[in-house]
């Protein structure tokens, strides 16, 4: 192979890392910066910390929602794509658990959905990782699990703005509720998976 082909085979190899949509997901991840920033009040003053921490969020959950559709429109669907996406939404919502466990009135409900939500994403990422190696298939997020991730943000808005009690409990009960709802269906699609490598 010469010097021309290597160039163009690593020019094609950039195209399909530096996608739109993927860079669209990588920027959900370096969002997480400004977020513990502002949410710390470190960024902004506390005038401005709220509408600082909605407005962070608010483009954090835009960019997820438009990451898929663009990556189907452009015709630019990666398997990279497909494992960032899941990624950058754990890395922000973990930052903005982490600071939840922090508040001494309802922490221990963060720290117990800390504790799930790593319990159960170890577990489906050392199952995807045993799959990929089977079949070579990288899975993409279930529309189970982006209604989880919607009604989780939603939730911990609630929890960072003043918000009345009800409706937090309302919230954390529903998102409770779509992760064993999407934990379920996470299940069911590996467990057809299993059946496909063994049939094969």
């Amino acid at each position: 192979m010469n010097r021309k082909e290597k160039r163009r085979i690593r020019r094609e190899k950039l195209k399909r890392i530096f996608t739109y949509a993927n860079i669209l997901s990588f920027s959900r991840i370096l969002m997480a910066v400004p977020l513990v920033m502002a949410l710390d009040g470190r960024l902004f003053d506390e005038s401005m910390r709220n509408w600082a921490c909605f407005g962070i969020i608010l483009a954090i959950f835009l960019s997820d929602v438009l990451d898929g559709p663009l990556a189907r429109w452009t015709d630019q669907v990666t398997n990279l794509g497909k494992v960032i996406d899941p990624v950058a939404d754990k890395i922000c919502m973990m930052v903005v658990l982490i600071f939840l466990i922090q508040d001494k009135d309802f922490g221990h409900l963060f720290f117990t959905f800390f504790i799930l939500i790593t319990t159960r994403d170890t577990l489906l990422i050392i199952t995807a990782i045993h799959l990929i190696q089977n079949q070579e298939e990288v899975f993409e997020s279930l529309v189970s699990g982006k209604i989880f991730i919607f009604t989780s943000v939603v939730m911990m808005i609630f929890y960072i703005f003043p918000t009345p009690d009800y409706l937090r409990l309302i919230a954390y009960t529903l998102s409770i509720l779509f992760f064993i709802i999407s934990t379920y269906f996470y299940y069911q699609n590996f467990k057809e998976s299993f059946k496909r490598i063994k049939s094969a």
